[in-house]
């Protein structure tokens, strides 16, 4: 009878051989089993607390799929827990922690939950006001395909004037 890959997981860990649970991981994860995902990245989580995480990038690459799990499972733009997403955001590397959030970010529309979404990425850490200039220019760049070059589309009044001023200091910085 072949072992499931938490019986595996259980083996690698009772015989101390944590180099090879991170180097199946990378197999693991690309099944897209979600909860395999959800036990591989807190089964990170607790090696990191312990010290034992030989891997780091592998495990960085667990936690992010992890991440983008929660991100994609979000019902019509709206976000029940984002503390949850935030705080497991922080543990990946900030240059990924921006884009992860982003992409949280993009996804939200309804106004009351943005504003619960900035409050715990900045309780967790997550430099917010980056992942906020991401996302922006994403929304930019899809209507710069869609419609055209803005540029063209700003030249009607002085309040627009002030709004394409406003994107591209928002843009530059």
């Amino acid at each position: 009878k072949k072992e499931s890959k938490y019986q595996t997981c259980q083996r690698y860990l009772m015989l101390g051989q944590i180099r090879n649970i991170m180097r199946d991981s990378l197999e693991w994860i690309e099944n897209k089993e979600n909860k395999f995902i959800r036990f591989l990245a807190h089964l990170i989580l607790v090696l990191r607390l312990m010290g034992k995480d030989p891997q780091h990038d592998i495990g960085d690459t667990i936690l992010e799929k992890y991440v983008t799990q929660l991100i994609d499972g979000l019902n019509e733009g709206s976000c029940e827990c984002p503390e949850l997403i935030a705080y497991y955001t922080s543990t990946v590397p900030s240059d990924r922690q921006i884009v992860l959030y982003a992409e949280l970010m993009d996804r939200i529309q309804k106004s009351e939950h943005r504003e619960e979404v900035v409050n715990a990425g900045t309780k967790a850490g997550v430099d917010v006001a980056a992942s906020a200039r991401v996302a922006i220019k994403k929304a930019i760049t899809n209507i710069q395909q869609g419609y055209g070059n803005i540029d063209v589309t700003f030249t009607q009044t002085s309040n627009l004037e002030k709004d394409k001023t406003l994107i591209n200091k928002v843009i530059s910085s």
